[in-house]
């Protein structure tokens, strides 16, 4: 809705050789799990080399990490598991410049880039601690072995809640499938921090920071599907 709204008032005051809707998947990583992204946007193309791009996204990403604890005085164990996953909702504005490089057959293939910024309204998220307890038995051969005592303790903790905003850019190659439709497949960097909200905090008193908060930054593959409409 957002971004038929901005073609609509922008095609009534300028003019543009035609528009577009673009829809795009994405994966990445950033020292956690995998990181995934969904995004829709719409296009003026104003020419055969420049469009501006505005749109939605969804951007999923996850994180984990797990250790065991043997108290020295007594016969107990507890394992612990961090674990948290978030899907975040953003708006993009995107300045793509391409240029014709060569055919395949009749088809025109461009080399493409495009730079972005994207902003997220919010950006909370939330962490969740298990903890598992266990006894544990030594061996005469020195095996130890662990049972389940069958208690369990929860523990969650929801970040604050920050507007951000990030810059980024993918560059790659676009090439004519049918009239009017291109596949792109590109790459990309974005400095978005997914769990910059999460850094510094502790939770039961364990730094997260210190327990595998991935890093800031993505590398991302993107593959996008372009619909062109032409008004001159």
């Amino acid at each position: 809705m957002v971004s038929m709204l901005f073609l609509t008032m922008t095609l009534s005051c300028f003019s543009q050789k035609g528009f577009g809707i673009d829809g795009s998947i994405s994966a990445g990583y950033n020292g956690s799990d995998q990181i995934y992204s969904l995004l829709l946007e719409g296009r003026i193309q104003w020419n055969d080399y420049f469009s501006t791009n505005l749109g939605l996204s969804l951007w999923n990403s996850g994180w984990q990490d797990s250790w065991k604890y043997d108290d020295p005085d007594s016969n107990n164990s507890t394992y612990f598991r961090l674990s948290d996953s978030q899907t975040i909702p953003a708006a993009q504005l995107g300045l793509r410049g391409q240029v014709p490089v060569f055919k395949i057959g009749n088809r025109q293939v461009k080399l493409f880039a495009e730079p972005k910024l994207f902003f997220m309204p919010f950006s909370a998220r939330t962490v969740n601690l298990n903890e598992e307890y266990f006894t544990r038995e030594t061996t005469g051969s020195g095996d130890e072995i662990y049972t389940r005592t069958g208690e369990t303790d929860n523990t969650s903790m929801k970040s604050d809640c920050n507007p951000r905003l990030w810059g980024g850019i993918h560059g790659g190659l676009s090439m004519e499938i049918i009239e009017n439709v291109d596949l792109d497949v590109s790459y990309g960097y974005t400095n978005m921090d997914l769990f910059k909200d999460l850094r510094g905090l502790k939770i039961n008193n364990f730094s997260l920071d210190e327990h595998g908060l991935p890093d800031a930054g993505i590398q991302l593959i993107n593959i996008s599907i372009l619909v062109h409409y032409d008004i001159n």
